[in-house]
């Protein structure tokens, strides 16, 4: 005996209202599908433009403190006294520090020329000073003549005449080095116009720092 398919009912395929149900489903899932995707990509966004604005706030933050740094004097330089020249005057003797004393014995103006057996004329006048330059430190000092400058009374500043000076001087070079202990006299020639006189001298030896004296 043989047995027949079971029968829908009424014989027919699904109604068009469940195929339109169907769609509206799957039409609202597309819809939520696509509404969460772009939620998503813009907390995404969102979320590298927060990462990007703190970055930059930071980077901002951090280039203004090392600014400031820089910027701002330390404490320690803030406290510390500012330098002053050492200043003298004439037969007086005046370290530069720990290494040389300098004493101005005397200031001679007015003069025409130097030399006992080779004299050399002054274009102006010669002024001529006797220094003792002493070293006071525990090694070997350098005395350079080129290195030793007057002022006149208007500021203006007269170096050494090196020949003149050689001239004038026995014993005397460019560069003289001078042991721990020992000491030389010099006198430092300085070609100036008529009637013009020195009025300071600034003394160096290698080691320490300028002397002024206050010729005047």
């Amino acid at each position: 005996m043989g047995y027949s398919p079971y029968p829908t009912p009424n014989g027919s395929r699904p109604s068009a209202r469940v195929w339109l149900w169907v769609a509206v489903g799957i039409t609202v899932m597309a819809i939520f599908f696509v509404g969460g995707c772009v939620a998503v990509f813009s907390s995404d966004a969102d979320s590298e433009n927060v990462s990007r604005s703190a970055a930059v706030d930071v980077a901002q933050s951090f280039g203004n403190e090392a600014a400031n740094t820089i910027a701002a004097p330390s404490s320690s330089a803030a406290l510390l006294p500012p330098q002053r020249a050492t200043t003298g005057r004439v037969s007086v003797p005046i370290p530069d520090g720990s290494f040389t004393t300098f004493t101005v014995l005397s200031v001679e103006t007015g003069i025409a020329s130097v030399g006992d057996f080779v004299s050399q004329p002054a274009q102006g006048e010669f002024a001529i000073l006797t220094v003792t330059v002493a070293n006071t430190s525990s090694h070997p000092i350098t005395f350079r003549t080129s290195q030793q400058q007057v002022r006149d009374g208007g500021g203006r500043v007269f170096d050494v005449d090196g020949s003149a000076t050689v001239f004038e001087n026995d014993a005397l070079s460019w560069n003289n080095e001078i042991n721990p202990g020992n000491q030389i006299t010099a006198r430092l020639v300085f070609d100036m116009p008529a009637e013009v006189e020195p009025s300071t001298v600034s003394l160096r030896a290698s080691g320490g720092r300028p002397v002024t004296v206050a010729l005047r």
